[in-house]
């Protein structure tokens, strides 16, 4: 495997491999009728998993990537005539939090994590990853891992788990489960290998937090004077829980997913612009009371505007990177939009510095999260449950920042240890993107992280 940047993503883990040449060329094609009756076949269980009450704009995407598909060659496909090739990657990440009164988590999906000493727990991973090329245009990518999840116990997950098909090289069409691909190495946020710090920051990428979709994506590329853009289309379901707090998990299931985003490529700069959508399916058990109280007070639509269940997040998203030989720079800035009155609006930045010297790579950044006041005309002065309709609106009020320092040193073409430093400051110490042991905190901390990240 060829030594890669810090933050280059290997082929292995790409997001998008190009053709195998090495596949096997020559498959048998099986007769007209059958590949047609096995196409269709194919695309209505794609479409039941995408889901079946789904919006006509999430339709249409759905139904562009698989109208992609030929009426040849899916029946045709066996994984016995298959180039295959598994890969894996691990990380052991240890970090260390000093503080009795915060409880750091990498992410909503773990209900607890660092306090008063050093854990494992956050950061360490597992995974595998089978491709399998069936020919110079079909491929199929399955990646499972393991990690701890919202029901605090490490579990194995199916995080990928797609076909890909790719008639030319500025055309691509994948179908199944399929990475969250909202940011910037959105969709590869377990591979800690292929980003430079610890961790991708909770204050940026937190915002935007599912893992995976089921559904389908649709790439179009092409040459923009010396370098390259595409547009990128999906949409399909959520299938996972969050851990909002303590026994109060949020489950996402059948949520719809509609986004895509604008990309430029050259040399060694990458832009790219991005908007995304999720309609939650579900409703947050811990709103029910207030929802019950206002409907009996004779507010039913602000006890629908209350709730989660068919409101929607709207992430509107920019982002620029510089990767040269010796220096780097990514910033990153997002804006959210809710509909229900359980969650603030606001906005998020992300920016990261970096210097190679030889094997070592030092690096700065810095993560901010700002929400809206809860100043909401749906708010009305006087309304008898005003003050918990506004508790409720404050408590998704994240605004809070870290500041990082840190350092990467390749090992070797696979393998890369990082250490650092995090100081967190949030400005209400009852509403940061961490778990709170106790009420004294005073809204900083400051945290210790090493991590060995390796591919095999």
């Amino acid at each position: 495997m060829q030594q890669k940047k810090p933050g280059e993503i290997p082929s292995a883990f790409g997001l998008s491999n190009q053709n195998n040449n090495s596949a096997p060329q020559g498959r048998p094609i099986a007769e007209k009728g059958q590949a047609a009756d096995a196409r269709f076949q194919w695309r209505n269980t794609v479409l039941q998993l995408i889901g079946r009450k789904i919006s006509p704009a999430a339709r249409c995407v759905a139904t562009l990537a698989l109208l992609a598909l030929p009426v040849t060659g899916v029946s045709a496909l066996s994984l016995s005539d298959a180039h295959v090739s598994i890969n894996g990657f691990a990380t052991i990440g240890a970090v260390y939090n000093p503080s009795k009164d915060l409880e750091f988590v990498r992410d909503f999906s773990q209900p607890q994590g660092a306090r008063d000493g050093y854990s494992l727990r956050p950061d360490s991973v597992v995974g595998l990853q089978l491709n399998a090329a069936f020919t110079p245009q079909w491929e199929g990518v399955v990646q499972v891992i393991n990690r701890l999840g919202f029901r605090d116990n490490y579990r194995t997950q199916l995080s990928w788990g797609f076909i890909k098909y790719s008639p030319r090289p500025d055309v691509e069409v994948r179908a199944g489960r399929l990475g969250y691909d909202a940011y910037l190495q959105g969709d590869s946020r377990s591979v800690g290998y292929v980003f430079l710090p610890v961790r991708l920051p909770i204050e940026y990428f937190g915002t935007a937090e599912l893992s995976h979709i089921d559904g389908a994506d649709l790439v179009l590329k092409r040459p923009l004077g010396d370098g390259i853009g595409w547009i990128k289309l999906y949409a399909g379901q959520a299938e996972e829980e969050l851990a909002i707090g303590d026994d109060n998990n949020y489950d996402l299931d059948g949520s719809e997913v509609i986004g895509g985003s604008l990309n430029y490529e050259l040399a060694a700069w990458r832009l790219r612009i991005g908007a995304t959508q999720v309609q939650f399916n579900n409703e947050l058990d811990s709103l029910r009371d207030l929802q019950q109280a206002l409907i009996s007070f004779g507010s039913p639509e602000l006890a629908k505007d209350v709730g989660m269940k068919n409101s929607h997040i709207k992430n509107y998203n920019a982002g620029i990177s510089y990767d040269g030989n010796s220096h780097g720079l990514t910033l990153l800035y997002n804006v959210r939009d809710t509909t229900s009155l359980a969650f603030a609006n606001g906005r998020s930045i992300y920016a990261l510095w970096h210097y190679r010297i030889g094997k070592f790579t030092p690096y700065l950044s810095i993560a901010d999260t700002d929400s809206t006041s809860a100043d909401d005309p749906r708010f009305p002065a006087g309304h008898p449950l005003r003050t918990p309709m506004l508790d409720t609106f404050k408590s998704s009020e994240f605004n809070q920042r870290t500041s990082s320092l840190g350092l990467r040193y390749e090992l070797s073409t696979q393998t890369a240890v990082k250490l650092q430093l995090d100081h967190i400051e949030a400005d209400d110490t009852q509403t940061s993107f961490y778990r709170q042991s106790r009420n004294d905190w005073d809204g900083e901390s400051t945290l210790l992280s090493v991590a060995l990240d390796f591919i095999f």
